[in-house]
């Protein structure tokens, strides 16, 4: 029951402790407002999306930036981290064996030539299917994820220098 306990109760009888209450939290573990169609007016919870997908997609935004720099061993460097990272996509995992087709066309001469559609095919396809990598250092994960972000503020740093 949403408001147990929140009430004033009766005006002559109000409780030191709840003289005011215009704002309390809901946590919807069972999703009883989507089952019951509940307009709840509040905030809701953002999507997270999983840690590999954000390091895949920050590496991706890192080699993007380096293209537009002209920066070749940071090109070299993020391009085989991302090589890396497709190649230890799980091959039995059935998200994998459908998507097959599409990481089929990523052989090596796809990474010569970056364009804007072939990041945009990244961001969208390949990126998502990285949230079947399990078995992972998830604390190293995160740790890299935090030093590519801090790369890519440095290499803007130098960029606005410029």
């Amino acid at each position: 029951m949403i408001g147990q306990g929140t009430r004033l109760l009766e005006p002559k009888k109000i409780k030191p402790w709840c003289k005011t209450k215009d704002k309390f939290l809901i946590i919807d573990c069972w999703g009883n407002f989507d089952y019951f169609m509940v307009e709840t007016g509040g905030e809701t919870e953002k999507q997270s999306i999983p840690l590999p997908v954000r390091l895949f997609l920050t590496r991706l935004q890192k080699l993007t930036l380096a293209h537009s720099l002209k920066k070749d061993s940071i090109i070299e460097d993020s391009v085989s981290k991302l090589k890396e990272e497709i190649a230890s996509l799980p091959q039995n995992n059935v998200v994998i064996l459908d998507a097959r087709s599409k990481l089929d066309q990523i052989d090596d001469n796809y990474w010569s030539d970056l364009t804007k559609e072939k990041t945009e095919f990244l961001q969208k396809e390949i990126a998502p299917l990285m949230r079947t990598r399990s078995g992972e250092d998830y604390e190293a994960m995160y740790f890299e994820l935090k030093v590519l972000f801090y790369s890519i503020a440095k290499i803007d740093e130098k960029q606005e220098r410029s």
